[in-house]
């Protein structure tokens, strides 16, 4: 509850690093009942008067900085905890900020779908346009993001994000 900007940024980014399983994010709830709704005027404390009584700004998170938080879970949940871009985001964590990325992405998802109706394929196209725009000279990062893409289907989908090559050159590969 006393967590602002950069406490949260540290905090996502140190638990990262051990790559739990899930990672879930709470955003904090005003229950009945409960010490701190009892003292919610003490910390300028807004939260939805309907529950679930959520948190909507305070002294140390504005409504803007909550709202990014969200768009951050919704990368969260939908690349690592459904093992979309576990390669991808486990190399990320190891040369980059793992928090700007998630950010980030949430927001352009944000900006080109919703977050409710979109198809695996909308993810990975999202993903892939975000990651080239960012990431555009990190060549193992597309190569693994390549990598989660194929690992997602059970049959071989149609290349998206990486070309092959073409056959005769296939071949010639493959005989020397």
């Amino acid at each position: 509850p006393l967590d602002y900007w950069e406490d949260v940024k540290f905090s996502i980014e140190e638990v990262f690093r051990i790559f739990p399983p899930e990672l879930q994010l709470g955003f904090l709830k005003f229950l009945k009942g409960t010490p701190v709704r009892e003292k919610y005027e003490q910390h300028h404390y807004k939260f939805d008067p309907e529950p679930p009584y959520q948190i909507i700004e305070s002294d140390y998170l504005s409504k803007d900085e909550l709202h990014q938080i969200t768009q951050l879970e919704f990368a969260l949940e939908a690349y690592w905890n459904k093992k979309r871009l576990i390669n991808t985001l486990k190399y990320i964590t190891m040369h980059y900020s793992i928090f700007d990325c998630l950010l980030g992405l949430g927001k352009y998802f944000d900006q080109q779908s919703d977050y409710h109706t979109h198809a695996l394929e909308d993810l990975y196209r999202i993903a892939y346009d975000y990651l080239s725009a960012n990431y555009s000279d990190d060549k193992i990062l597309q190569q693994l993001f390549a990598v989660d893409y194929y690992l997602q289907h059970k049959t071989k989908p149609k290349p998206l994000f990486i070309e092959e090559i073409a056959r005769p050159e296939k071949n010639a590969l493959i005989e020397q």
